[in-house]
C-alpha cells in the first residue's frame, strides 16, 4: 500500500527540500507496446499477437509514476 499521506512532526521552520522518487513498471519496458486494446491486462503470447485495429506503430505506454502534483499542507497534524 502506498503512503498517500505522511507527517513530519520534527521539521523545524526554514527552507527544506522535498524529493520524490517514482518507479516505472515492466510493462513499459518489456510489455506488448504495440497493442492498442486497453482491455488486455495480462501478459502472455497472445497479447503480442495484435492485428487490425489493435495494432499501432507508436508505442502504447501505460501511465506510471507521479500522475498528479503533490499537495503540501503546512500545520497538518496527523493522519485521517
Amino acid at each position: 500500500m502506498s503512503p498517500y499521506r505522511v507527517c513530519f512532526p520534527q521539521v523545524k521552520k526554514g527552507s527544506h527540500l522535498l524529493e520524490l522518487k517514482a518507479f516505472g513498471n515492466r510493462k513499459n519496458t518489456f510489455g506488448q507496446l504495440h497493442n492498442c486494446n486497453e482491455n488486455i491486462f495480462w501478459c502472455g503470447p497472445d497479447a503480442w499477437r495484435t492485428v487490425g485495429e489493435n495494432w499501432a506503430y507508436e508505442y502504447q505506454l501505460t501511465k506510471t509514476g507521479i500522475l498528479v502534483g503533490p499537495h503540501l499542507e503546512i500545520g497538518f497534524s496527523g493522519y485521517l
